[in-house]
């Protein structure tokens, strides 16, 4: 199974093509962000920072943050393309460790981020912190693929039976085409809610978009109590 090393170092190696194939924000986050009025949104995962230019664009100052050295680099040059660097605030960070003091952001973006880290121990501390520098008034919005998805289901039970004991119900290894493996713990919406919800969140709304029958990705909303 992936270290979380090791997941910092395939996004490093995908971030170009990341940035080439990933451009329109999410509905959910412009949802949530047309429930402020105003203030600082953490970016948590923020890619090549396209909700970061959607918070800017719309008047909130931005805290871009990942994991990924080549990914805020991208996102840097993408802020700067647009004039809206000085709305920004880069961070190349671990989501468990944020350096931030607390309760300083008015809104939290985790869009396809905490599926990322290895272990369910590791994902509540990282949703931990993003609690710890929420400010009472704040809003959250967490989203994660669903194991109900066939090929995911499949690769998921292939790498639980390769690692019976060195891995989660859940876990997958996914490739970006012929690049690299990329590590998700692939959860059901019960399971993304129970994460976020014992880590200290107060649920508010919880939801599965795209597809038809079963979906394919998992959104929670939440704020602080």
């Amino acid at each position: 199974m992936l270290s979380l090393r090791q997941v910092k170092e395939t996004f490093d190696k995908i971030a170009s093509n990341f940035n080439r194939t990933r451009r329109r924000p999410w509905p959910c986050v412009m949802e949530v962000l047309g429930r402020l009025t105003e203030g600082i949104i953490l970016d948590v995962g923020c890619g090549n920072g396209r909700h970061s230019v959607l918070a800017c664009a719309m008047g909130f100052e931005a805290v871009c943050m990942d994991i990924s050295v080549n990914m805020v680099k991208i996102a840097l040059r993408n802020l700067k393309h647009l004039n809206l660097y000085e709305r920004a605030h880069l961070i190349v960070c671990d989501a468990r460790y944020i350096p931030l003091k607390n309760s300083c952001v008015d809104g939290i973006i985790c869009i396809a981020t905490i599926h990322h880290i290895p272990l369910e121990s590791e994902r509540r501390k990282a949703v931990r912190e993003m609690l710890r520098v929420l400010k009472s008034t704040g809003i959250a919005v967490f989203s994660a693929w669903s194991i109900w998805n066939l090929k995911r289901f499949i690769t998921a039970m292939k790498t639980k039976l390769r690692s019976p004991f060195k891995s989660e119900i859940g876990d997958a290894l996914i490739p970006w085409g012929r690049r690299a493996l990329r590590f998700y713990h692939l959860y059901t919406l019960r399971g993304l809610v129970k994460t976020i919800r014992s880590s200290g969140f107060d649920i508010k709304k919880y939801y599965g978009e795209r597809g038809k029958i079963f979906k394919d990705n998992l959104v929670v909303v939440a704020r602080k109590p």
